[in-house]
């Protein structure tokens, strides 16, 4: 298996915005709200996985009998997929692209 480690989680809520607020003031993060990620699933909650060898697992999970989503999302930010686990929540795998010199990734100053 090819995967590096955790990545984020996502989760719809009833009320986004006094959530939204919580987080930020509570635990000074700033949440995405943007739940497109989730479609098609109705779950509530989705998460995401960074791997390696993305085209490579996805062919095993699909041999395994994993429903994998036909489209791979290739960006700036690497490739992404998705598969459903047994119960149809859906988890997003990311192959973060190789490093380039972008604003994207520019390593931090030390």
């Amino acid at each position: 298996m090819a995967i590096k480690d955790f990545g984020e989680a996502f989760s719809k809520a009833q009320n986004p915005k006094q959530l939204y607020s919580w987080y930020e003031n509570t635990l000074g993060v700033l949440p995405q709200t943007d739940t497109h990620r989730f479609t098609p699933s109705d779950k509530p909650s989705a998460i995401q996985f960074r791997v390696e060898k993305l085209p490579v697992l996805l062919r095993d999970l699909a041999k395994q009998g994993a429903k994998v989503e036909d489209r791979v999302v290739e960006n700036d930010f690497g490739s992404f997929a998705w598969v459903y686990d047994p119960e149809g929540n859906r988890i997003e795998l990311w192959e973060p692209a190789p490093y380039q010199n972008t604003l994207i990734n520019i390593p931090e100053p030390e």
